[in-house]
């Protein structure tokens, strides 16, 4: 199994490299087909890869960069030069979990939860911070005041569930 492993990561590896020089050359505003469709696959198959051998964090951080390429794909997001700086973040810090992943070594999780926030973000799934309001739970009758309690209203935004996240 670890000569597959190895196979993975060197592949991954390869694929980042396809997706830093594709994001590189993306002209901002105009989408070349070509080119996104070769980055979406490195990163396509960079995901499926590391959901295969159970590396959960490097899959769920791909999907992110994923989703955000296949609305490139689909024309319903322009090539803007902040998105194209995110997602090159987002390479780099794919990089280095690969890397960590395939040393043994702990990962960043600190920089790595900042370009997820990021991503999530720039899919839209981040609408603000702090719009969840805490609502205090109204008490039965036969419920002494003092017991209290919260209420915590969820109401993603609808794109939250088209981007595969799972609340």
């Amino acid at each position: 199994m670890s000569m597959f492993l190895q196979t993975f990561y060197d592949e991954s590896f390869e694929g980042l490299e396809v997706m830093e020089t594709g994001l590189l050359d993306l002209d901002v505003g105009a989408a070349d087909e070509e080119l996104i469709n070769s980055i979406f696959r490195a990163a396509h198959s960079i995901k499926g890869g590391s959901a295969t051998f159970g590396l959960a964090g490097v899959a769920e951080f791909t999907h992110l960069m994923e989703t955000l390429l296949d609305q490139l794909r689909d024309g319903s997001r322009d090539v803007t030069q902040g998105l194209v700086d995110t997602l090159l973040k987002a390479v780099d810090v794919l990089r280095d979990m690969l890397t960590c992943n395939q040393s043994g070594e702990p990962e960043d999780g600190v920089h790595i939860d900042g370009i997820k926030i990021a991503l999530q973000q720039a899919l839209g799934a981040i609408e603000s911070q702090n719009t969840a309001v805490p609502h205090k739970v109204d008490q039965p009758a036969s419920t002494p005041a003092a017991s209290g309690g919260w209420l915590i209203h969820f109401a993603p935004h609808h794109q939250l569930f088209a981007t595969g996240n799972d609340p």
